[in-house]
This record gives structure tokens, C-alpha cells and sequence, in this order.
């Protein structure tokens, strides 16, 4: 199914479903509310991968993610979508734990966060090349050495970065 073509559920301010909208639709009114998921993936070190968004992407194209997120289908619970774009975007199946849920507002669009942390134990990641182009596993120093040479993050990124990084982003073990 192509990303254009996905169903959302459409949720009010209470997270409670109140209808269905088109993925295209609810990335350009901030009226359209949905849900999304993210995943902080963490190696044995505790280093954050980060994914950089392929040139194909609709949104942010080329620049760098912190793990990685997808939508919530109409009718998925956010733990089946969580572990759906794990696969799908990175070829990984195993034990994701939920930490939080947040609403994020912008210009453009409204959504809920459903975030989870996955513990990567050195399976080996198969990239989707029209979803993801590249993966690095990445300390504080690394992070801001890659966005000094030039690359990009995309919005979201350097706020999560940044609170991963300084301890602010809780997760459980």
C-alpha cells in the first residue's frame, strides 16, 4: 500500500476516534487529527540510531530521523503499527515497549505519538530503500559532527535528539 493511499483514523483532542481521513489529507490541516507511532531503537551502548529519510519521502526528504515512526492505520492498535514499520522499514521483529504518548501540533498537521523503544541486539537491519537510505548508530558527539558536516534532521529530530541526549526522554529497560 503506498503512503498516499493509507486510511487513518481520525481522533479529537481526548485521542477518542471520531472518523477516518486520508493520510494526504491529515498531513495538510492541523484540524485532522491522527496517530502515529515512533520507535527509539538503542544499541548495547545506548547510542540512538538514526535513519535518514529517503529522497522519495513525501515529508523531509534526505534528512535524518531518530529511529524511526510510521502512521497507525485505521482500526491498528498502535502496537501492531509499531511492530508493522519496525519490518517494514527495517526488516526487525522482536519485544517493543511502550514509554509514552504525546500530542504534537504544527502548521500543517496534528497527532498523537504512541512511542516505544526497541533493544537491538545485532540482528541484521535490512534497509526499505524507498522509506530509508541509510542507518547509523550515533553518540552525542557523532550526531552533531554528521549535522556539522552538513546533513539535515528533520524537525522533530532535533528536539528528541536533543532531549535523548540530555536525559530529559524516559524509557524503561
Amino acid at each position: 500500500m503506498s503512503d498516499l493511499d493509507e486510511t487513518l483514523d481520525l481522533v479529537d483532542e481526548s485521542d477518542q476516534i471520531i472518523g477516518e481521513v486520508g493520510r494526504t489529507k491529515a498531513h495538510s490541516n492541523p484540524d485532522l487529527i491522527h496517530r502515529e507511532i515512533g520507535i527509539l531503537i538503542l544499541d548495547e551502548q545506548k547510542r540512538p540510531l538514526f535513519t535518514k529519510r529517503s529522497q522519495f519521502k513525501q515529508k523531509n526528504p534526505g534528512c535524518w530521523n531518530i529511529g524511526m515512526g510510521g502512521h497507525i492505520r485505521k482500526g491498528e492498535a498502535p502496537g501492531k503499527a509499531a511492530k508493522r514499520e519496525l519490518f517494514e522499514e527495517l526488516g526487525l521483529k522482536g519485544e517493543l515497549k511502550f514509554f509514552g504518548k504525546w500530542f504534537d501540533r504544527t502548521e500543517t498537521e496534528a497527532r498523537f505519538f504512541y512511542q516505544y523503544v526497541y533493544f537491538w541486539r545485532k540482528e541484521k537491519i535490512s534497509i526499505d530503500q524507498n522509506e530509508v537510505e541509510e542507518v547509523r548508530f550515533l553518540n552525542r558527539k557523532e550526531y552533531k559532527s554528521l549535522l556539522n558536516s552538513g546533513e539535515k534532521s528533520s524537525p522533530s529530530t532535533a528536539k528528541l535528539a536533543e532531549d535523548y541526549f540530555t536525559g530529559s526522554l524516559k524509557y524503561e529497560n
